[in-house]
């Protein structure tokens, strides 16, 4: 039952870094040569929201 938390909260963060590194990803030197939130750094966005709220349902059905 631990682990199951375990893995929930790992999947939250590595949602929220998907995310966080999408929308900074101009600041970094990631993205293209002018800053302007493109579609892949929507979709990277959404993406890792999306992973990032999985995880956080899993966590909470595990305890």
């Amino acid at each position: 039952m631990k682990r199951k938390w375990v893995l929930g909260v790992v999947i939250f963060q590595i949602g929220l870094l998907a995310a966080v590194v999408s929308m900074i990803a101009d600041y970094v030197g990631l993205g293209g040569p002018y800053i302007m939130f493109g579609p892949k750094q929507i979709l990277g966005t959404a993406v890792g929201v999306v992973v990032a709220l999985w995880g956080i349902i899993f966590a909470l059905r595990a305890k």
